[in-house]
């Protein structure tokens, strides 16, 4: 699974629990393909979510599980 990091101070939607994550809420978008399952993590590292991935997309990702 890959690991995706959020950038510091995009972490609230993820804590408040929305089930999207746009794509400029990322430091880096890996390429992959649509529907790849992600972990999500705050900028030291800290689990925050589950999800799936597409980088065709603004919401980059979909997520299916929080912390």
């Amino acid at each position: 699974m890959v690991t995706m990091e959020v950038k510091k101070g995009r972490e609230g939607p993820v804590l408040g629990f929305h089930p999207w994550v746009f794509s400029r809420a990322f430091k880096e978008i890996p390429e992959g393909p649509a529907g790849e399952p992600v972990r999500l993590v705050d900028h030291e590292g800290g689990f925050l979510a589950s999800g799936y991935f597409n980088s065709y997309s603004q919401i980059a990702v979909r997520i299916w599980g929080y912390a």
